[in-house]
C-alpha cells in the first residue's frame, strides 16, 4: 500500500488537496506549499489543475511539461502516428465551476517536453529524443542555482518508474515535496 513518506509540520490537519477533486488532484502539506519557491508539473496532457491551483492560490511560478498530444501517443509505440497535433497549452483553471477565480491569473510556463530517465537506453524508441529531458535538466534551465524549496508533481503514465529509478539524489534534494501518480503496478515492463 502507499503511504506518506514523512509528516506535515502541522500533522494531518496540514493536508490540503491541490488540483481537481478527482484525477489531477494531489494531497500535500499546506505548510510546505506556503514557503515553496516554484513548482514543476510533469505530464499534464493539456490540463493542469495542480499547476493552476499552486500558481494562483499560492502565488508561485509553475513550469508545465508534456510533449504528447493525448495519452494514446504512448500506447502507439513503434507505430507511425498520422495527423499528429501539437501538445496543448493548458487553460488556467482548477475545475470548470471556478474558472472566473483562475482565468488570466496563472503564472505558468508551458514546455512541450517530456520527462526521461538519465539513461538513454530507457528513452521510448518511437520518440523524438530532443523532446525528452531529465528532471535535472528541467530544473537546471528553470530554477535559481541552489534553490531547494521547489515542488514536483509527476504523472508520466508509467514513465515515472524509470525516472525515479535513475534520478540523482542531489536533484531530489532540491524539492521540498513530491507528488507522484504511479501507474502499472505489477507490470513487468515498468520494473526498475
Amino acid at each position: 500500500s502507499m503511504r506518506v513518506c514523512g509528516e506535515c509540520l502541522e500533522g494531518r490537519k496540514d493536508f490540503v488537496r491541490i488540483g481537481e477533486d478527482g484525477d489531477g488532484g494531489y494531497v500535500m502539506c499546506e505548510s510546505a506549499l506556503k514557503t515553496a519557491s516554484q513548482g514543476f508539473s510533469i505530464g499534464i496532457n493539456g490540463k493542469d489543475s495542480w499547476g493552476s491551483h499552486l500558481s494562483v492560490d499560492y502565488h508561485m511560478h509553475v513550469g508545465q511539461y508534456d510533449c504528447t498530444t493525448h495519452q494514446t501517443d504512448f500506447a502507439k509505440s513503434g507505430k507511425k502516428i498520422s495527423g499528429k497535433k501539437q501538445p496543448r497549452v493548458p487553460k488556467c483553471e482548477r475545475n470548470s465551476f471556478d474558472r472566473e477565480h483562475y482565468e488570466g491569473k496563472c503564472n505558468t510556463t508551458f514546455f512541450p517536453l517530456c520527462v526521461k530517465a538519465n539513461a538513454p537506453e530507457l528513452l521510448p524508441g518511437f520518440s523524438d529524443p530532443e523532446k525528452f529531458v531529465s528532471v535535472g535538466e528541467m530544473i537546471e534551465k528553470a530554477s535559481q542555482s541552489g534553490d531547494s524549496d521547489m515542488l514536483l508533481k509527476i504523472d508520466a503514465e508509467g514513465g515515472e518508474w524509470h525516472v525515479f529509478g535513475d534520478i540523482e539524489e542531489s536533484v531530489l534534494k532540491r524539492f521540498r515535496m513530491l507528488a507522484v501518480e504511479f501507474h502499472h503496478f505489477g507490470a513487468e515492463r515498468w520494473r526498475c
